[in-house]
């Protein structure tokens, strides 16, 4: 509640008492869709730059969501709102809810965006199994597949899941370097 009410102060988010939820929430403000490009180019910059340190996640798992909703190609989601709800086991108060649609860019949500229960799909890992994951350097099939991930919920979403993200080489572009758009 702090940090929204300060970037709310500086004038980079809005309350959005409009939001399709019927709960207020928040939006950028003009400010904030000015910055929004500088810190894509920062994202992609960090891909790139970065090391890849797994001990960051337990450090800072809240970046894991951020991460992961960088992954996901909209245009392969439910049609319908749904919610990817993460939980970190190794770090039990870490939790945060993913809300995607076909077509819309994800939102990260640090409370549980109540929709119905089968709209869900729960992930269970660890914060090292997810870095992997939401660095793009391992496909969700794999981690899945070992256990190192465990997934619950309505299993057509189930199912669907792997395909939503996109691994670090879907996102480079014929040169080589990562493609880089901003909408």
């Amino acid at each position: 509640a702090a940090r929204l009410r300060k970037l709310e102060e500086l004038g980079l988010i809005t309350r959005d008492l409009a939001s399709r939820r019927g709960v207020p929430g928040y939006c950028l403000a003009a400010a904030g869709r000015e910055l929004e490009p500088v810190l894509v180019g920062l994202w992609h910059w960090s891909e790139r730059w970065v090391p890849e340190d797994p001990a960051m996640a337990q450090r800072d798992p809240s970046i894991l969501p951020v991460w992961l909703s960088r992954r996901i190609d909209g245009t392969v989601l439910p049609e319908r709102r749904s919610v990817i709800e993460l939980n970190i086991r190794d770090v039990p108060t870490e939790r945060s809810w993913l809300v995607i649609e076909r077509g819309s860019k994800p939102s990260i949500c640090i409370e549980d965006p109540g929709l119905a229960e089968d709209r869900y799909v729960f992930v269970e890992a660890d914060a090292g199994a997810l870095f992997p994951l939401a660095r793009g350097i391992r496909d969700w099939s794999e981690a899945i597949a070992d256990g190192s991930v465990l997934l619950f919920g309505d299993p057509e979403l189930v199912r669907a899941l792997p395909a939503w993200f996109r691994t670090s080489e879907s996102l480079q572009s014929p040169s080589g370097r990562i493609a880089v758009s901003v909408a």
